[in-house]
């Protein structure tokens, strides 16, 4: 059974909730057809609005290897889960950095929820590409003071980036924790790094470039 944070978690209508959208149709099937044109044994980044955000240009130079973008705004582990196989695996990358989960909290899910929904990815990526490095990143703090969400919000981050380091340790899954890195001294998300309290900006996002140009393979 999965560990309950939020009293009365309704699976059913968390996934009516996370359905995507048109928009977000739109950018699922336009990364399949990007995909057509990708060569395989790349660099994935792979997430939410904080990876499709993301200028990945700011790691020009840091690999030989090309790094493809797919992120998508809004998007929850679940719904993430379901378009693994098409707009990452497919292509099979040799490096995916995988960060997911932030806006599932958004729409009322638990921590065990999530965690399993990463473990599931994580798992996925493994069996279909055994020699795939995944680097799994801690899921990013948020500052209340800035973003609307519940004052609590942080404590389920945690929370959950406690299993997934626990997890990466035991597993041999490579771990890119940023937690540190990207708080302030109440363990939010940086008012120096983040202007609306989730996103990183431009600071915020070339910290976050330094620390995975330090990660990116090179074949």
């Amino acid at each position: 059974m999965s560990e309950t944070v939020k009293k009365g978690f309704d699976k059913v209508l968390f996934e009516k909730r996370t359905k995507y959208d048109f928009e977000k149709q739109l950018k699922r099937k336009r990364f399949n057809r990007q995909n057509k044109r990708c060569k395989k044994g790349r660099i994935v980044l792979l997430g939410d609005s904080i990876t499709e955000f993301f200028d990945e240009h700011l790691l020009d130079g840091k690999s030989n290897l090309e790094i493809y973008n797919r992120g998508i705004s809004g998007d929850t582990s679940n719904r993430l889960l379901e378009r693994l196989e098409e707009n990452v695996l497919s292509i099979e990358p040799s490096q995916i950095f995988l960060l997911i989960g932030t806006n599932d909290f958004d729409n009322g899910a638990d921590v065990g929820y999530v965690f399993d929904n990463i473990k599931e990815t994580v798992k996925r990526i493994k069996t279909a590409l055994p020699e795939c490095d995944t680097v799994l990143e801690c899921i990013y703090p948020v500052n209340p003071n800035y973003y609307g969400c519940e004052p609590t919000r942080n404590e389920y981050v945690g929370m959950t980036n406690e299993k997934i380091r626990e997890y990466a340790k035991n597993n041999g899954v490579t771990l890119l924790d940023l937690t540190e890195l990207l708080s302030d001294g109440d363990g939010y998300l940086s008012k120096e790094y983040s202007d609306d309290g989730l996103h990183p900006n431009e600071a915020g996002n070339r910290a976050i470039a330094d620390e995975i140009s330090k990660m990116l393979i090179n074949k």
